[in-house]
């Protein structure tokens, strides 16, 4: 069996995977759901009687779509940098990790909740009942979406804290016993990221 490159055999970058590699499938597999979510709104806002909003609605399903792209590329560089055979350090582990959630949370989550919040201030009675996914209104998956989001903020918040090298790609300094203490936070936030989202899940199925 052929040796890790010496870059490689810090125990630290072990362990920064193999957390990382826990969070990023809800990540992931979460905007699946959101996107089956924003396909359901489309195909159910051709039932509405305003222009405007069936508009408004497939602009959220076409700007989902596109981020997407970009996640998926995200997404690719992961795969490159968590492969036992590239030669990396903890400082790259964690800048890739903080531009995935960064953009995950701001440019995915955020915009989708904020958007579907101004939606649903328009809807009528009618609108809403049209608007159901499995018998959740709007609103309902708005309350979902953010307590996911609000759990992938808390649980990522201890590994994103960890000063990183920004201009350079020199190694960070962290004592292995503290680098520890802060996943071992991650392990137990976790939990409760992962009952979230199986609530979104819960939406589509």
């Amino acid at each position: 069996m052929s040796q890790l490159p010496p870059s490689n055999s810090d125990p630290g970058i072990d362990i920064l995977r193999a957390i990382t590699l826990e969070i990023y499938p809800l990540i992931f597999n979460s905007f699946k759901f959101i996107t089956l979510i924003t396909s359901n709104y489309s195909k159910l806002s051709s039932k509405l009687t305003h222009k405007t909003l069936r508009d408004d609605i497939q602009w959220i399903k076409e700007s989902m779509d596109q981020d997407i792209l970009k996640l998926n590329n995200l997404q690719n560089h992961l795969n490159f940098i968590n492969s036992q055979e590239t030669i990396t350090n903890k400082n790259e582990i964690l800048t890739v990790f903080n531009e995935i959630t960064d953009f995950a949370q701001l440019i995915l989550l955020d915009d989708l909740i904020t958007t579907l919040e101004g939606i649903s201030t328009t809807l009528t009675p009618q609108d809403i009942d049209i608007l159901k996914i499995n018998e959740l209104t709007m609103n309902d998956i708005v309350s979902i979406l953010k307590r996911f989001s609000i759990s992938l903020k808390i649980t990522c918040d201890p590994l994103k804290l960890i000063e990183r090298n920004t201009i350079t790609t020199e190694d960070i300094s962290i004592p292995l016993s503290k680098l520890k203490n802060i996943i071992d936070t991650v392990e137990e936030r976790k939990i409760v990221l992962q009952q979230k989202f199986e609530d979104l899940k819960k939406v589509v199925q």
